[in-house]
């Protein structure tokens, strides 16, 4: 509030002696000017995806958890960037499923929607099937899918395929290793533009 950061900046004009304040936000474009002018500010970057598979990984094998690559990322790429969150997802889903995580597990406890529903929306997209895009959705839905979930991870998926379309090559996608082919393979059938106009519209 108002009065609560006129109270901290206050404190930070008359700091105490041999204080050092830390303050960690997510939200910084909310902290007042003249609280930010007075701090050294430091921006932390989200931990790539592939190192926090690569973390669950170990966890996996200390725990002695068989966890499949692509349920891996699906949890490290849920995460968005956060250790922590990774963490507590995979705590989540090996609580139900002991021995073996696998794709399907992660898909079913956390509501996520199968990668292969969007590579067959962009084969159904390019081929301008309007009935097979909406047959798509519909199958998602009757599923029990979340709608913002699908629109959420085509979203990515078209970032995805734009970045294979402009590199040529998928090899620096945080994807599992499998999917790299296909979406090398996906982003041939479409131009640069239809890409950029995909993600515009979605976004």
């Amino acid at each position: 509030s108002t009065a609560a950061f006129n109270a901290l900046l206050k404190t930070l004009e008359e700091p105490p002696e041999n204080v050092v304040f830390v303050f960690a936000t997510t939200e910084v474009q909310q902290v007042p000017e003249t609280i930010q002018s007075r701090c050294q500010r430091f921006n932390f970057r989200r931990i790539p995806t592939s190192q926090i598979a690569s973390h669950l990984g170990l966890i996996a094998r200390s725990e002695k958890i068989d966890a499949d690559e692509e349920a891996l990322y699906l949890l490290a790429h849920r995460a968005d960037g956060a250790l922590r969150d990774a963490e507590s997802l995979f705590d989540q889903v090996s609580s139900l499923e002991e021995e073996r995580i696998t794709a399907e597990v992660v898909r079913r406890v956390l509501g996520l929607v199968d990668r292969s529903v969007f590579f067959e929306l962009s084969h159904a997209i390019v081929s301008a099937d309007a009935r097979a895009v909406l047959q798509v959705v519909s199958s998602v839905l009757d599923e029990g899918g979340d709608l913002e979930e699908l629109v959420r991870g085509y979203a990515e998926h078209a970032s995805y395929l734009l970045h294979a379309k402009v590199q040529g090559s998928a090899s620096q996608l945080e994807v599992a290793d499998a999917e790299r082919t296909q979406y090398e393979e996906t982003a041939k059938l479409f131009g640069d533009e239809d890409i950029l106009r995909i993600l515009r519209t979605i976004l």
